[in-house]
Order: C-alpha cells, then sequence, then structure tokens
C-alpha cells in the first residue's frame, strides 16, 4: 500500500500518512515527517533523508543516544520520546522551526484574495446522499456477516418469548389496568 501511495506521490501529489510504529523499509519510503508528542506537539518536521540520515543527525545534534547499528529509524525515535529530553521545545530553538515560521509567514503576508478557496456549505453532499451512503455500507456490513445475523435473530426470538410468556397467565381480562396496558407496550 505505502508503495502505491510513494508512486502517487511520485506524479506530484501530496499524500498525508499517519502510520504508527512503521518497519524500516516503510519508514524509508517517506520524504517528510511530522513528529507529534502527546499533548500535539511538534518534535521534529522535515525531510528524513537518504536512510533518514537528516532525522537521525538532527535528534543526535539534540542530545539523544547514537542508533545502534541496524537500528529501525522510527522505533529508535519513538524510544527518544521516554527519554528526559524535552524534544518539543528543542525543536522551537532550532533553525528548522525558525525557516518555518519564516516561510508560513511569507505565504500569509503574499496571498492573493482572488485564489483563496471558500466553500459554501459544511459537506460536499446533502444530508441525505451521506445518509444514504452510510445505509449502504451498513447493509453491506450485514449481507457480510450472516453468523451474525443468526445469532441477533435467535436473541430477538428468545427475548420475545420471555417478554409474551409474562402476559400468558393474564391472557383475556376483562378491564386493562394503565399499568397493564403500559407493560404490555413497553414488551412489544
Amino acid at each position: 500500500m505505502v508503495r502505491t501511495l510513494r508512486s502517487i506521490a511520485n506524479t506530484g501529489r501530496t499524500i498525508c500518512v499517519t502510520i504508527h510504529q512503521p518497519s524500516s523499509a516503510v519508514f524509508e519510503l517517506f520524504d517528510d515527517l511530522l513528529l507529534l508528542r502527546k499533548g500535539g506537539k511538534v518534535v521534529f518536521h522535515g525531510e528524513l533523508g537518504e536512510n533518514c540520515s537528516s532525522l537521525v543527525r538532527y535528534f543526535e545534534s539534540r542530545g539523544a543516544e547514537r542508533i545502534q547499528l541496524g537500528d529501525n529509524p522510527a522505533n529508535w525515535m519513538l524510544r527518544l520520546m521516554d527519554s528526559d529530553i524535552d524534544f518539543a521545545e528543542s525543536y522551537i530553538q532550532s533553525t528548522g522551526y525558525s525557516s518555518l515560521r519564516a516561510e508560513l509567514e511569507e505565504i500569509e503576508s503574499s496571498r492573493q484574495e482572488h485564489l483563496k478557496i471558500e466553500y459554501s456549505r459544511a459537506y460536499a453532499t446533502s444530508f441525505w446522499s451521506r445518509q444514504r451512503a452510510v445505509n449502504q455500507r451498513l447493509r453491506m456490513i450485514y449481507w457480510r456477516s450472516p453468523s451474525y445475523n443468526h445469532s441477533r435473530l435467535i436473541v430477538s426470538i428468545v427475548i420475545g418469548a420471555i417478554l409474551g410468556s409474562s402476559f400468558i397467565l393474564e391472557r383475556n381480562p376483562v378491564a386493562y389496568s394503565e399499568t397493564d396496558m403500559r407493560s404490555r407496550v413497553s414488551g412489544m
């Protein structure tokens, strides 16, 4: 899947992917990395480099332990997040952060109002077309799991029998009280 995404990215499209603990082969297919720690603070943002050399060099220059030969860079950097070093604060002090801020300010100051993208509605389709798509998906899920549907049917029959049997002794009374009617309607 990641190789397919890589081939799409090679056509010039931007692809954002969230991956938790990828293998080193998968990790090296990425161009850039935005690494966040708990709380959403940025720890690293930038190019990974050949064999993740930029990433490794960045963390080692910030006081991280050296990566061992053959170690997966993804696992190594996740282990670093448990260390006592505050890499989020270190990132704010880095030149990468300051150059990113300058680039964002440049983009903000030179934006052209006629190129601004605005949407007339919050969703691309109407409520009913979204609801139809969700219902189609649910029908497909239920169709693909007959054992689940059979067990639901059996449970419904058993519950119906239990609730129905609670009224067997009083099948044909002359008058029903309000409580009797409520319990019968609740049973149905």
